[in-house]
């Protein structure tokens, strides 16, 4: 069964990442499996950088089953064998026309552009819908998620762990997102 929002979903795009084709897509509340799949392969380092903790299997597949895609901005590259690989997560926040951007990019998949574009498009959803500006909380010694943030030309401070970008910002998303 279709939902509004899979029916308003920005049109399906391919891009190239090495030798492989990978679809991306905005996803919907039909994808919300796909995602706990994505989530809970991720190995324990992966995790705590992604949820900034040590989550077990249970907790993950709670996180995945209380997304709302009418309220979040969720983007997914899947793979030829429609394997989600790659996920965007662009979430209201308390503070009005704020957002705060989580990405996991499967490990074959990583040090390779997906994850900054992934981010690229949902910024650029989130933006377009009203955001003035999105937030990145982040371990410190995550250097992937650091490189992103300076890719996309984001902001640190003023606390360690943490990273911004402004709507009003040209690098938002940049050529080939």
């Amino acid at each position: 069964m279709s939902t509004t929002l899979d029916r308003l979903a920005i049109p399906v795009s391919s891009i190239a990442v090495g030798d492989v084709v990978l679809h991306v897509r905005r996803l919907g509340t039909g994808d919300l499996r796909a995602i706990a799949q994505h989530l809970l392969v991720l190995r324990p380092p992966d995790r705590r950088s992604r949820f900034l903790g040590n989550l077990a299997d249970a907790a993950i597949s709670a996180y995945a089953r209380r997304l709302d895609p009418l309220r979040a901005i969720l983007i997914g590259a899947f793979d030829p064998g429609e394997r989600l690989v790659g996920l965007a997560e662009a979430h209201p926040t308390d503070t009005v026309g704020k957002v705060e951007v989580a990405v996991s990019i499967d490990a074959a998949f990583r040090c390779r552009g997906l994850g900054r574009r992934l981010v690229a498009r949902a910024l650029a959803l989130a933006f377009g819908h009203g955001a003035q500006s999105a937030e990145f909380n982040y371990a410190p010694d995550n250097r992937p998620l650091v490189a992103l943030v300076r890719a996309i030309g984001g902001r640190f401070g003023p606390k360690v762990g943490y990273a911004s970008i402004a709507r009003s910002s040209d690098r938002a998303a940049p050529q080939g997102a």
